[in-house]
């Protein structure tokens, strides 16, 4: 047989036999088949969890995190047809329910589930609806799938390297697999290991952009308003970028979502306009969802780009969406909505020349706009929230993270956050 239609076969079996997924006809079944196939147990936890992780982030998307997890554990449960919680049962109600080893043995053979197995279920399956329960949505796939892959890649290791209890034909294990190679167990083990593989130095460098961003120097204002004019280009550095940024060690944990794209043509200017998000909004607020954790709290601008995604939240983790005016965008004034080459080149000389007093469109100034933020910090935040996800604008959030390093309002133009971009701050009530 070519060796990549062996390959599949064998794959397919190990499917056939760990989970009630139909195979084609042409695959069979036979020991030694099956001695084969143990090679590619770990692959199919890969795929068992990553049916789970699916039903997770799409549950996730609708619905609160718990949920999504219940939702998950019944769809793993219905494709391996609840056969590895069946032998979780067994070996509690062998272990906890005989005084020795023949007696054990017959009990794990008895169909029948004791107070040690059901007992071992309910707690097994509460403490991973708990621990999944409080992870971020793609924290939490990512556990799935690699707790499949490598719980079942244990197996095979015990399989290759321990003997079986029952020796005679009556085991209802014997059957499984009489050896394993070491091609089959390496196999295995390299599909398992890749389930945990490090996922590089993005979490580093994350880190770094969250604090290096804030501690260098500042671009000079009238970069950073230039730069968002029409056809011109800001000189000089380069501003991080920050994508769902984790693991920054903060003592007060809170999460800055911005909202995602609106609906706007480019070159316009807009701060307070109430704009509609744009067409791809289901997919992006699922996308942002998936980097946001669990909420306490969810606080947001009454601005409709930011309610909406606020309130995806709130549904999903089953709290309520408090609107604060505090936290919407800067008011351009007489230029919102105005292409910005339509405003005259001379008010915004006079804006870049003093970036922060200067209010654009006789709006509101950027220090308006800090004060006002840090009031707002200083009224709702008390210094034990861990759990409070608030949804804002560009400018409320470069204004808090820059409050949350005790910089000064310059520091604010260092940095930028893209559309759903979430952020983690050590954000203290009390003035700065």
């Amino acid at each position: 047989m070519i060796a990549p239609v062996r390959e599949v076969r064998r794959l397919l079996a190990a499917v056939q036999y760990f989970t009630r997924v139909p195979v084609p006809g042409w695959v069979g079944h036979d020991q030694a088949l099956l001695d084969d196939a143990v090679r590619y147990l770990p692959a199919v936890g890969l795929l068992v969890g990553a049916a789970g992780a699916a039903v997770l982030v799409g549950v996730a998307a609708v619905a609160s995190m718990p949920v999504a997890v219940s939702a998950s554990l019944i769809a793993t449960a219905l494709l391996t047809g609840a056969f590895h919680e069946d032998g979780l049962a067994d070996t509690a109600d062998g272990l906890g329910g005989a005084a020795d080893a023949v007696r054990a043995m017959q009990i794990m053979k008895d169909s029948r589930i004791g107070t040690y197995g059901a007992m071992a279920l309910v707690l097994a399956l509460l403490f991973k609806f708990a621990t999944l329960s409080s992870m971020p949505v793609r924290t939490a796939a990512m556990a799935l799938i690699a707790a499949h892959a490598v719980s079942r890649l244990a197996a095979v290791a015990i399989m290759a390297t321990l003997p079986y209890v029952r020796e005679s034909d009556d085991s209802r294990s014997k059957p499984l697999v009489r050896s394993v190679s070491g091609i089959a167990f390496a196999v295995a083990l390299i599909t398992g290991l890749c389930a945990v593989a490090p996922r590089g130095r993005r979490g580093r460098s994350g880190e770094r952009a969250v604090r290096g961003g804030l501690a260098a120097q500042a671009a000079p204002p009238a970069k950073g308003v230039h730069g968002r004019l029409s056809g011109c280009r800001a000189a000089g550095r380069r501003v991080p970028v920050l994508r769902g940024l984790r693991g920054v060690a903060m003592s007060a944990r809170v999460v800055l979502v911005r909202h995602t794209r609106p609906a706007v043509p480019p070159g316009i200017c807009y701060g307070r306009t109430d704009l509609e998000l744009a067409a791809s909004w289901r997919a992006d607020i699922a996308a942002c969802l998936a980097t946001v954790p669990a909420a306490t709290r969810v606080l947001s601008s009454p601005a409709q780009r930011c309610r909406t995604l606020a309130r995806a939240l709130g549904r999903r983790d089953g709290v309520p969406v408090q609107v604060d005016d505090r936290l919407q965008e800067l008011d351009f004034g007489r230029w919102e909505g105005r292409s910005w080459s339509e405003i005259p080149r001379e008010d915004v000389d006079r804006w870049a020349a003093d970036l922060l007093d200067y209010a654009p469109g006789a709006g509101e100034s950027l220090r308006m706009l800090w004060a006002r933020v840090q009031r707002w910090r200083q009224d709702v935040l008390d210094g034990r929230e861990e759990s409070l996800v608030v949804v804002s604008h560009h400018g409320p959030i470069r204004a808090l993270v820059a409050q949350s390093t005790r910089q000064p309002p310059e520091r604010m133009f260092t940095l930028k956050v893209p559309w759903g971009g979430v952020l983690w701050v050590d954000l203290p009530g009390g003035a700065p």
